[in-house]
């Protein structure tokens, strides 16, 4: 029974803390905010997390880490282009449900107030999103799908970053993309690997 009630305020500061950076970003969020809106005291929060940065951190390396797994899973298709296509849905279909998610990653994107950086624990993730671009990338190059790039690391970073982007600030505008929007996204971001 206490290791269940531990669990659940552990969740309640998560879930809290989720929705008060979303709406008032991390330097307009304080800790003391977040134990009034999750039910519980200061130490706690301290106790769980070490600090409002290890909290704020905490909520990133999940959503990435949660957001790796669903689109590396949703990479299937024949093609580059229908894997990349479907894991751009996958992910902006995530998103969409998750959308203090969203509002947190476009802040952190745009301005950093946080001073976030890729701590040790978060780059793993980012750094296997892109080997995974690159290796498709490289598939394609080796299928005849798309020309010789220089470097098929180099184009993971573009597609990544320029798709990444695209949604991003339609996501700032309030705008919810379709799956038209995103196919037209990835045909863009190819469009200067395909052979002529």
């Amino acid at each position: 029974m206490k290791q269940q009630r531990k669990g659940t305020s552990r969740q309640r500061i998560l879930d809290a803390a989720t929705k008060l950076f979303a709406r008032h970003g991390f330097s307009g969020t304080s800790i003391r905010d977040i134990a009034g809106a999750a039910g519980t005291t200061i130490p706690n929060i301290y106790h769980y997390f070490g600090s409002k940065d290890g909290l704020y951190q905490l909520i990133l390396l999940d959503a990435m880490t949660r957001i790796e797994s669903i689109v590396m899973g949703a990479a299937q298709g024949v093609t580059v282009r229908d894997r990349l296509i479907s894991m751009g849905k996958a992910k902006h279909q995530f998103l969409s449900q998750h959308p203090e998610l969203m509002r947190i990653f476009l802040r952190e994107q745009v301005a950093s107030e946080s001073g976030f950086v890729m701590k040790e624990e978060i780059l793993p993730v980012l750094e296997r999103s892109l080997q995974m671009i690159a290796d498709m990338v490289q598939q394609g190059i080796d299928n005849g799908e798309f020309r010789q790039v220089v470097d098929p690391g180099t184009a993971a970073w573009f597609l990544l970053f320029a798709f990444s982007g695209y949604a991003s600030a339609m996501g700032n505008l309030g705008h919810t993309l379709t799956d038209a929007e995103i196919e037209a996204g990835v045909d863009l971001a190819l469009e200067g690997l395909r052979k002529g």
